[in-house]
């Protein structure tokens, strides 16, 4: 991961809309996001695949996964960024900042401590706006005005659901590469010793 300022916008926390929101609009002149984004879709990539082989120290996992989240997002706002431009992009992390602070901490930590096979059930099931949720969250809220501020903040979470899947399967899909080309390279010399053998 290169050094400032990517790799301050890699550290804002995960539920931290209002400093993803203050990042980019410090240094939308400086962000290339179509570049940028395959750094945070490259280093997310290489960290699934240091999971899949196991090269995290456990006491570090909880921390590198963290980490990963954080990359697939940044990855996310600027992959937006790229195709549907600056404005649209702020506009839309506004409207995730407008999110009651605690329907978003439950909201996202509850989605985030499930396998990613078992969220998209969680995002079409939970439901942040009943009676009795509200009571405990936010006694002025109504629950129109939770459901409106709600709408951002689930489509977030299934775009990056689906995101995250697409990083993971990125990051197999080398694997596999990696394994069949070492195959490959230790199957030549066999071929060729076979070949010599018939000629």
């Amino acid at each position: 991961m290169p050094t400032s300022p990517l790799l301050e916008f890699a550290r804002i926390p995960f539920d931290d809309f209002e400093g993803c929101l203050d990042f980019v609009e410090r240094h939308s002149g400086y962000l290339d996001f179509e570049q940028d984004s395959q750094i945070f879709l490259w280093q997310a990539v290489k960290i699934h695949e240091r999971l899949f082989r196991n090269q995290i120290e456990e006491h570090l996992r909880q921390e590198v996964l963290l980490f990963l989240e954080q990359c697939v997002q940044r990855y996310m706002f600027l992959k937006w960024g790229s195709e549907c431009g600056i404005k649209r992009l702020k506009t839309y992390i506004r409207r995730l900042v407008l999110t009651p602070q605690t329907v978003r901490y439950n909201y996202l930590s509850g989605m985030l401590i499930l396998h990613p096979t078992e969220r998209l059930v969680y995002l079409n099931e939970w439901v942040p706006f009943s009676s009795s949720f509200i009571s405990k969250s936010n006694h002025s809220a109504s629950s129109s005005s939770v459901m409106d501020y709600f709408r951002p903040l689930r489509l977030f979470c299934i775009l990056y659901d689906y995101t995250y899947e697409e990083v993971e399967k990125a990051a197999r899909a080398r694997l596999e590469e990696t394994f069949m080309n070492k195959l490959q390279h230790r199957l030549e010399p066999l071929k060729r010793r076979r070949h010599n053998s018939t000629t």
